[in-house]
């Protein structure tokens, strides 16, 4: 269906960018209250992965961070943490299962 009345079709423009904006500063937001209540760095955050995520005992297992550099696979690959403190496994409240829901399995 093409839409050629030119205010119509500008209204749908300006709708679709500001559905997808929303969506965007929903998801930072989501991103930045996960890491204040885990204290996990952006790169950690960004390499989570389902099977890291313990539903049933309420606990993530940090392994690795996101290395920003261009290679083989594209812009940006899974790494291994700073140091070997950082390995660890994190207690997630109630809340922070709710975040990770959206952020992961809802994308």
């Amino acid at each position: 269906m093409k839409i050629r009345d030119p205010a119509k079709r500008s209204a749908l423009k300006i709708f679709f960018y500001f559905n997808r904006t929303k969506k965007f500063y929903l998801y930072t937001a989501l991103a930045i209250e996960l890491q204040s209540l885990t204290g996990l760095r952006i790169g950690e955050l960004l390499a989570i992965k389902v099977n890291n995520i313990d539903f049933e005992n309420k606990t993530l297992s940090v392994n690795g961070t996101m290395f920003w550099a261009k290679s083989d696979e594209g812009f940006g690959s899974k790494e291994t943490t700073k140091t070997n403190k950082s390995y660890r496994v994190i207690n997630l409240t109630t809340r922070c299962i709710e975040i990770i829901n959206k952020l992961v399995l809802e994308k």
